[in-house]
């Protein structure tokens, strides 16, 4: 009896380690984090820029997918853009996910890459190994490589 009891409590926490891995949700579907919540703000030598219109471009290879949308900074030069999630049966077959994403900014005239990355798992947060995205994106600062994250852009991780 208490082998049974320690053989099904094992087999409990296979199963939730398992969904936890795979990214099955409360609704037993699996669920893929494509591109996970940005915080950002934008600036120009310092100072905040209201009304500026950042882009948020994906490419998913698996689904065959590829999206985007935009949003404006507010008065404080903030923006902010929700985590795209995908439910997906097929995407339960192993694999090594590969998630093109890149935001841009577009200001006066000239477009500004903000973030260029690949994303390798469906997890929360992914892309900075758990961490929050929350950028600084100065428009003065020069394009740049985070050998760190993976990560192009003018921004900078907070």
């Amino acid at each position: 009896m208490q082998r049974t009891k320690r053989a099904l409590a094992l087999a409990g926490a296979l199963i939730a380690l398992c969904c936890l891995t795979l990214g099955v949700n409360a609704m037993g579907r699996f669920s893929r984090v494509l591109f996970s919540e940005v915080h950002g703000t934008v600036l120009k030598d310092g100072k905040p820029l209201s009304g500026v219109t950042v882009r948020r471009v994906f490419n998913w290879r698996w689904g065959k997918e590829k999206g985007k949308d935009q949003t404006a900074t507010n008065s404080a030069g903030q923006f902010r853009f929700p985590q795209i999630e995908r439910e997906s049966i097929s995407a339960s077959i192993p694999h090594e996910p590969v998630i093109g994403q890149f935001i841009y900014i577009d200001h006066e005239g000239k477009e500004y890459v903000a973030w260029e990355t690949f994303k390798h798992d469906y997890v929360v947060n992914g892309e900075l190994d758990g961490k929050p995205i929350n950028l600084d994106c100065e428009l003065t600062r020069e394009n740049g490589f985070h050998i760190r994250d993976s990560v192009n852009g003018i921004c900078k991780l907070l």
